[in-house]
């Protein structure tokens, strides 16, 4: 055996009876990273941008985006014992953004490099939470539904969270979560299942012992 397996092997044995779980992530120098904005889509919004029915929407989507990341953010640092790295505030990062006056609506599909720069992490999350009809649409479809249009109670509706763990000097994609469940609701937050969710995403986490 070389003494690079020699290594390995030893440092599979020290975190087998030290109960320490070594994930791939670890592989990686960071100290701390940022979650951003979580993105949702809009569905029949209107055509013009100048029109208030759009504008309405495109804020309440804003919103709810950052709703779902503060939620997501809870989650993860629920227990900071089992963390591996730091996570920094999601107001901390959203004020910054801002202070850069950047659309939050539109920094997950900004340049990770320079979005890492501003917050001074060292990765970042970003990702989506799709809202799809399955009466209109099918299970197949990839639609997106806001849920910021109304309130509406419906059997055969689906709810996907989607998140990408993004390298923040070199701007590439480490790894990648989703995860579809069944839910009631279309058009109203669904707190219960988002909560569902966001468990199977922390025990995924390549950050979480």
């Amino acid at each position: 055996m070389n003494t690079r397996g020699t290594l390995q092997y030893l440092l599979t044995i020290i975190l087998f009876f030290t109960g320490l779980t070594y994930t791939r992530a670890q592989q990686y120098d960071h100290k701390i990273i940022a979650i951003l904005p979580i993105n949702a889509h809009s569905y029949k919004l209107a055509p013009s941008a100048n029109d208030s029915a759009f504008q309405q929407a495109w804020a309440r989507e804003a919103s709810l985006g950052i709703d779902v990341q503060e939620a997501l953010f809870n989650s993860i640092t629920a227990d900071s014992s089992k963390l591996l790295v730091d996570v920094q505030d999601w107001r901390v990062t959203d004020s910054l953004l801002q202070m850069a006056r950047l659309d939050l609506r539109k920094v997950t599909y900004m340049d990770k490099v320079q979005l890492a720069q501003l917050l001074k992490v060292d990765a970042i999350l970003a990702g989506k939470l799709e809202i799809i009809d399955l009466k209109k649409y099918g299970t197949n479809s990839m639609a997106n539904v806001s849920v910021t249009l109304g309130v509406m109670q419906l059997m055969g509706a689906q709810r996907r969270l989607t998140m990408q763990l993004y390298d923040g000097p070199s701007g590439n994609e480490l790894w990648s979560f989703e995860k579809t469940v069944q839910s009631n609701k279309l058009f109203d937050r669904d707190k219960k299942i988002e909560d569902k969710l966001f468990r199977s995403f922390v025990k995924k986490f390549p950050y979480t012992r």
